[in-house]
């Protein structure tokens, strides 16, 4: 009797096994100040710090820890929007003149753009490199950017005139 080998490995070759659950956070987060404004997360890192604006006029950035949540400074412009936080607690954020920023705690990293009059960083990781999107000197357009080292690198966009990276991971 022959057995057909090639059909069985074929077929395994298409199972998948399930992967871990990611794991989901319940927290709540107070109105902030008391006057009721909304706090809108954008940030967590492994140290359960949140950073995110509170909505109102103008937007009041925030970090939350051990249920205690701190205003952050509004450096340089009128509304702030801090988009995430790594580990060492340094935040990436823009202002309301569209400038995107490493904030390290004691000053402000203008990231610069590419070419154009603004620039907006979505993730940050644990190198300070900074993924997010700028718009380039062509109007009306954006692309992708990474920004280490003091120097912000278009990743291109995939043919199109608008692009935006809203992730990056430590490697």
């Amino acid at each position: 009797m022959k057995t057909n080998y090639g059909l069985f490995i074929l077929l395994t070759g298409c199972l998948t096994v399930p992967s871990a659950a990611a794991p989901n956070y319940d927290i709540l987060l107070p109105s902030y100040p008391p006057n009721g404004m909304v706090i809108g997360p954008a940030g967590l890192n492994d140290l359960n710090q949140i950073t995110g604006p509170a909505n109102g006029m103008p937007a009041a950035p925030y970090l939350w820890q051990d249920g205690t949540l701190t205003e952050l400074p509004m450096l340089c412009g009128f509304e702030y929007l801090y988009h995430d936080v790594n580990n060492a607690g340094r935040i990436v954020g823009s202002d309301d003149n569209s400038a995107g920023f490493l904030w390290n705690g004691t000053q402000v990293i203008r990231l610069g753009t590419l070419g154009g009059s603004g620039s907006m960083p979505f993730a940050l990781n644990e190198s300070d490199q900074v993924a997010g999107s700028s718009q380039t000197a062509t109007v009306n357009e954006t692309a992708p950017f990474l920004w280490q080292n003091n120097a912000m690198i278009s990743l291109g966009t995939l043919g199109g005139h608008f692009g935006r990276a809203y992730a990056i991971n430590n490697h």
